[in-house]
């Protein structure tokens, strides 16, 4: 079963449900036009985010305790395509 909706103004939810996989994956993707100056402080705040926080601030702290949590895993990713639109993720 395959649902599209609004959340909010501008926010589109996808939901796809499948018995093939017994993974659940929440990705979150940020769209905007790419502005040459902040493609680096994008590119850094991706790398940033899946490294550390206030709570964990070591890279292993932070994947160690996902892990514990029901083997979860965290990654960013960034991309751009086009020169005119730029991609940020959370999965």
């Amino acid at each position: 079963m395959n649902q599209s909706f609004i959340l909010s103004d501008g926010t589109k939810v996808h939901y796809y449900q499948t018995d093939k996989f017994k993974t659940l994956t929440i990705r979150l993707i940020f769209k905007d036009y790419l502005v040459k100056e902040d493609y680096m402080k994008r590119w850094i705040l991706s790398s940033m985010l899946s490294k550390s926080n206030k709570k964990y601030p070591e890279e292993n702290e932070f994947s160690r305790y996902l892990h514990e949590l029901y083997s979860m895993n965290f990654s960013t990713y960034f991309t751009s395509s086009n020169s005119s639109t730029s991609f940020f993720g959370i999965s």
